[in-house]
């Protein structure tokens, strides 16, 4: 008996979709439709096992609150202050040994050699007047050189605190060493509303002595500036910083109250050569003004 047509291919292709399990593939993707389907292209991958429905939402973040500026207490005032940001600066002349002896070494050697020449001329005229002659330019080339004997010890500055105390320390002297001073000042340090070159920044600290003398310390006596109070942050791996400190000023050898006490705050720079510079290189008067000269107009 002949089967009938159509039956065989029909069972042929039945059979073959059973051995792959195609019935039991196609009934499980029309129960669960949503596992067939997957994710776009571009919009995300598809996590095995699905996500399940009642995960809940990420919370929230909390607003970020914006950071306050710094703010420092200052002790010695006993205020608040909001700290300024520090300006750059530079130093495009660093201090050297010839930067500050260049000038008194020349007028040496041009006194040496008047001193010379002047001996030799007045051996002509006696063995006495040559020996005066001789006597005076030695005389002459030992007080020319006094910039250089007060200034023997080399300054370093590893710290602005130490810039500082060897800035007013180079004028604690019977003659003020302005050059050094004006050596350890950065290239923002040597403009100010006070002077603009060294002759001008020499007539300043001039006339900024005399009224801390005032009238009743001798012009002959020196003045001794004591730093104290020093207050910054640490300048390990800084190139600019900001700090505060006080200048006492007081007559050399006298133990009355101090001519002048002034807080400063002030800004340093690091050098090329590794050494710490002042950006201000002025001498404010305190806010009740110079006690040498509230004395002075009594």
């Amino acid at each position: 008996m002949n089967p009938s047509p159509g039956n065989s291919d029909d069972e042929k292709i039945a059979d073959a979709r059973s051995l792959f399990g195609d019935d039991e593939t196609a009934e499980k993707n029309r129960s669960h439709p949503s596992r067939r389907q997957g994710a776009p292209l571009g919009e995300g991958y598809e996590i095995e096992g699905g996500v399940p429905d009642d995960e809940p939402a990420p919370p929230p973040r909390a607003p970020i609150a914006p950071k306050r500026p710094a703010v420092s207490r200052d002790r010695a005032e006993g205020k608040v202050v909001e700290e300024q940001p520090i300006e750059e600066s530079s130093v495009d002349d660093v201090w050297s040994r010839w930067g500050e002896w260049g000038p008194t070494l020349l007028r040496l050697a041009l006194i040496a050699a008047i001193t010379m020449v002047l001996t030799y001329f007045a051996f002509g005229i006696g063995i006495g007047t040559a020996f005066l002659v001789l006597m005076l330019g030695g005389a002459a080339f030992v007080l020319m050189s006094y910039p250089i004997a007060v200034t023997l010890e080399r300054p370093v500055r590893m710290t602005p605190e130490q810039a500082v105390k060897d800035y007013f320390s180079a004028a604690s002297h019977h003659f003020p060493q302005y050059r050094r001073m004006w050596l350890f000042l950065s290239t923002k340090g040597r403009s100010s509303p006070e002077f603009f070159s060294f002759a001008e920044f020499q007539s300043y600290w001039q006339r900024r002595l005399g009224e801390l003398r005032g009238g009743h310390v001798k012009s002959t006596t020196p003045l001794v500036f004591e730093i104290s109070d020093f207050r910054s942050e640490k300048s390990a791996g800084k190139t600019a910083l900001g700090g505060k400190y006080t200048v006492t000023v007081r007559s050399r050898g006298e133990s009355t109250e101090p001519l002048a006490t002034v807080r400063i705050s002030s800004s340093f720079v690091r050098g090329p050569d590794s050494m710490w510079y002042l950006n201000s290189g002025t001498l404010p008067k305190d806010e009740d003004g110079d006690r040498s000269t509230k004395s002075r107009s009594r």
